[in-house]
C-alpha cells in the first residue's frame, strides 16, 4: 500500500467517522432547525407572490403563507397517518390469525419435504429427515415470535410519533423565525461564499437543482397516479388494508 492510497483511506475513515458522529449526535439537536428551515423553503414562493401581488410588508406575507403550508402539511399527514395506524392496528388484531394460516401452510410444506426424504437412499434418510424437521421446527419458532411482536411494533410507531412532537413543534416555530429572515441568510452565506465557489460551483448547483426537482415532480406525479388507481382497484375488489 503507498503513502497516497493510505491518505486517501484515512480520510474516507474520517469522513465515515464525522458523517456517523453527525447523524447519530448533531443531527438530534439540528431536527428542528432542518424542519423550520424545509418550511421557510416550501412557503418561500407563496410570500414572494402574496408580496408582489398584494405589496404586502414581507412578516404578514411569511404568517400567512408559512401558516397555510402548514395547515396544507399537517392536513395531509393527518389524513394519512390515521388511515395508516388504523389499518395497522387492524392487522396487528389479526396478526395471530395470519401467523396459524403461514404455520399451517409450512406444516404441509414439511410433510410434503419429510415424504421426498423418506425415498432416499437408506445411508442418507435418517440425515434427511432430520435436517427438515430441524429447519421447519426453528422457522416455527421464528414465525412465533416475528407474529408476536407485531402488536408492540405497532405501539412502538405511535410512541415514536408522540415523542417527536416536541421536535416538530420546535421545527414549526423555528419555520417562521427563518422564513422572515430568509434574505438576509441568504444574503450573509451569499456574501460569505469564496469567489471562486460562486461564479462555479452554485450555477452548476441551480441547474442541477432545477433538473432535480424536474426528476422529483414526475416521479411523485407517476407514484399518486399509480397509488390511485391500485388503491381503487383494490377497493373495489374489497381488499382489506388495500390502502395501506
Amino acid at each position: 500500500m503507498t503513502a497516497q492510497t493510505g491518505k486517501r483511506l484515512l480520510r474516507i475513515a474520517g469522513l465515515l467517522l464525522a458523517a456517523w458522529l453527525s447523524v447519530r449526535y448533531l443531527l438530534p439537536i439540528a431536527a428542528p432547525f432542518l424542519i423550520g428551515g424545509g418550511i421557510a423553503l416550501a412557503a418561500e414562493p407563496g410570500v414572494k407572490l402574496v408580496q408582489r401581488k398584494w405589496h404586502w410588508k414581507r412578516f404578514p406575507a411569511v404568517l400567512l403563507c408559512v401558516s397555510l403550508t402548514l395547515l396544507l402539511f399537517i392536513t395531509l399527514v393527518s389524513l394519512l397517518g390515521a388511515a395508516a395506524v388504523r389499518e395497522l392496528g387492524s392487522a396487528a388484531r389479526y396478526a395471530p390469525q395470519i401467523g396459524d394460516t403461514i404455520g399451517q401452510g409450512m406444516t404441509v410444506l414439511e410433510d410434503f419435504l419429510v415424504s421426498l426424504a423418506d425415498r432416499a437412499p437408506e445411508n442418507i434418510r435418517p440425515m434427511l429427515i432430520q435436517t427438515v424437521l430441524d429447519t421447519f421446527q426453528g422457522g416455527n419458532a421464528m414465525l412465533q415470535q416475528a407474529t408476536g411482536k407485531i402488536p408492540s411494533v405497532v405501539a412502538g410507531i405511535v410512541g415514536k410519533v408522540t415523542k417527536g412532537a416536541l421536535t416538530v413543534g420546535t421545527g414549526i416555530i423555528a419555520g417562521y423565525m427563518i422564513s422572515v429572515r430568509l434574505p438576509r441568510i441568504r444574503q450573509w452565506i451569499s456574501t460569505h461564499l469564496p469567489e471562486s465557489w460562486t461564479k462555479r460551483s452554485l450555477p452548476a448547483l441551480r441547474q442541477a437543482k432545477q433538473t432535480f426537482g424536474c426528476w422529483v415532480k414526475a416521479q411523485l406525479k407517476l407514484m399518486l397516479v399509480t397509488w390511485t388507481v391500485v388503491s381503487i382497484g383494490l377497493m373495489l375488489l374489497k381488499i382489506p388494508y388495500g390502502f395501506l
